[in-house]
């Protein structure tokens, strides 16, 4: 644990971001592979693993930084944690409004999905975790208040 602790700290925050982009830079420009999820396009397969893990690994250690700091902690802290015990919910609901949903949604603001152009794509992420919110929080309550079993929890 103590391992693990340290490599998660601040410091890996940045190896973790230059191995990211370095990542995506030589699968486009070395593979000429690009990363777009609305068509289930993964670009050259070890550079998106890298990439996938280099990514997971930057969530963490900035998840383990926002912890360490108590101001910044105060102030995110409860939503990620809630939103961190209800990722089942999301998961699940996230499924069903994905693939039509969400292009559906980012369509009415003229984004693409289906656009190669970089700076589209990363709208177009941003904009499907602002509509998973929106929609999969309100999921995630009503699924605790009044439907705890289908969680495999108890009813209270």
């Amino acid at each position: 644990m103590r391992i693990l602790r340290r490599a998660l700290s601040a410091w890996t925050i940045l190896p973790a971001v230059a191995l990211l982009i370095a990542s995506v830079w030589v699968n486009g420009h070395v593979f000429h592979g690009s990363v777009n999820p609305y068509m289930n396009d993964l670009g050259n397969p070890v550079c998106f693993v890298v990439g996938a893990v280099a990514g997971v690994w930057m969530v963490l250690a900035l998840c383990r930084l926002i912890a360490d700091v108590p101001a910044v902690d105060h102030a995110l802290g409860g939503v990620l944690s809630y939103w961190g015990r209800n990722t089942l919910v999301f998961y699940c609901a996230n499924a069903s409004i994905y693939p039509v949903l969400i292009p559906w949604l980012l369509g009415l603001v003229s984004l693409d999905t289906t656009s190669s152009d970089i700076s589209v794509r990363l709208a177009c992420c941003f904009g499907a975790i602002l509509i998973n919110l929106v929609i999969c929080t309100p999921c995630a309550e009503i699924m605790n208040r009044w439907l705890p079993c289908v969680l495999g929890r108890k009813a209270s």
